[in-house]
């Protein structure tokens, strides 16, 4: 089941998932390049699945990783504006990975 589709998991779940991916790219120093809902696979049974690798990158330098992951959060938290209570819970754990920046 794709991230976009409504009929998805529920949102603690979109939440907890996508907080333990995007930590574990901070911790590769790697940015995505197009962070939408889209291109995340949800399965119960798995870890959050990351499609449309083409622009996925790993950074020598924080610096530029910093500015590279920064643009994907943006890109991220824009999939969610029409739905506030997400994009709330979205902002709470994505202000605990920024920290890392």
């Amino acid at each position: 089941v794709a991230l976009a589709d409504t009929t998805g998991p529920p949102r603690e779940v979109i939440i907890e998932r996508l907080h333990t991916l995007l930590t574990e790219l901070v911790q590769l120093r790697l940015s995505h390049g197009d962070l939408k809902a889209t291109n995340f696979l949800f399965d119960p049974d798995r870890p959050l699945m990351l499609l449309d690798l083409d622009a996925m990158r790993r950074h020598r330098r924080r610096r530029t990783f910093s500015r590279a992951f920064s643009r994907d959060l943006q890109r991220l938290r824009a999939n969610w504006a029409e739905d506030p209570p997400l994009r709330l819970a979205l902002d709470d754990a994505l202000t605990d990975i920024e920290r890392y920046l």
